[in-house]
């Protein structure tokens, strides 16, 4: 059946039908019916007792214990009911951990009803999604169709439906969300830049060209996340951080202000020099 590796294997004792998918069948393809597992129990290598088991998840999980001439057959899922494929920033599991954890694009395959809908499908695997799915920008490839679908209002109005129909091998494709960190002021290329996770301050500054010369001292910066929160120079960076490096060189104040104050004083000097003048007279 649906296993990488069909075939015939002698088992070790206390190995069972854990072992004999993931170590001998070397686990199952990605169309494989984990849910629905038929075993047939022979009483030697040529008779059929008759006995046909299904097993589930479940018993998997407990590693169901196998007998001698055991035929395990993994159904293709693929042959039971029509099914599509959703890629990129998708969890494969139903925990936590795993959402949290998501960081590289998984493909699952989805079994559906003919005439469902996207939004039945989406809010019946409300768990697919994580804070980096960009569940704006998701889009299905239809054979050469590209077709835009915002499933924001599938997760968030109860009251929306859809009109879209899933169709067999539809691919939905769920994009990776991009996170940017803003460096404002005393930086030499202000702007927006992307969000790296692990990354200090100093990583951002950098990006943005560095400190302006002659304009920040001491490396003086304000950090607010996107609440406007102050931070610590110590604190982890987060998505939506601006980080506001501060004009604070006395020397930048000068130079903007000394034309100034040497225009009015050239100013002043004329007048006390005209003044002089006709006094004198």
């Amino acid at each position: 059946g649906a296993v990488e590796r069909p075939g015939v294997y002698q088992l070790l004792e206390g190995e069972n039908i854990k072992e004999l998918i993931e170590l001998y069948g070397n686990g199952f393809t990605p169309v494989a019916d984990r849910t629905r597992l038929e075993m047939i129990r022979m009483i030697n290598s040529a008779d059929i007792s008759g006995d046909k088991i299904f097993l589930t998840e479940i018993d998997l999980t407990s590693n169901y214990t196998l007998e001698n001439y055991d035929v395990i057959t993994v159904p293709d899922i693929t042959k039971l009911q029509p099914v599509m494929f959703v890629e990129g920033a998708v969890a494969t599991t139903n925990t936590t951990s795993a959402a949290n954890d998501l960081v590289s694009s998984n493909r699952l395959v989805v079994p559906f009803s003919k005439g469902e809908t996207y939004a039945s499908v989406v809010r019946r695997n409300i768990w697919w999604f994580t804070a980096v799915s960009d569940t704006l920008y998701a889009y299905i490839i239809r054979g050469d169709e590209h077709i835009p679908l915002n499933l924001n209002p599938m997760l968030y109005d109860a009251q929306y439906r859809g009109e879209v129909l899933v169709q067999e091998n539809d691919i939905l494709i769920i994009p990776f969300r991009q996170y940017f960190v803003t460096v404002a002021g005393a930086v030499a290329n202000p702007g927006r830049y992307p969000y790296i996770p692990d990354r200090d301050w100093e990583y951002y500054i950098g990006l943005a060209g560095g400190f302006a010369a002659g304009r920040n001292a001491f490396d003086r910066i304000t950090i607010t996340e996107i609440s406007g929160k102050r931070m610590n120079k110590t604190d982890a960076i987060v998505p939506e951080t601006v980080i506001t490096a501060t004009t604070n060189h006395g020397l930048y104040y000068f130079n903007q202000y000394a034309p100034v104050l040497t225009t009015i004083l050239t100013v002043i000097s004329s007048i006390f020099s005209v003044q002089a003048y006709v006094n004198s007279r």
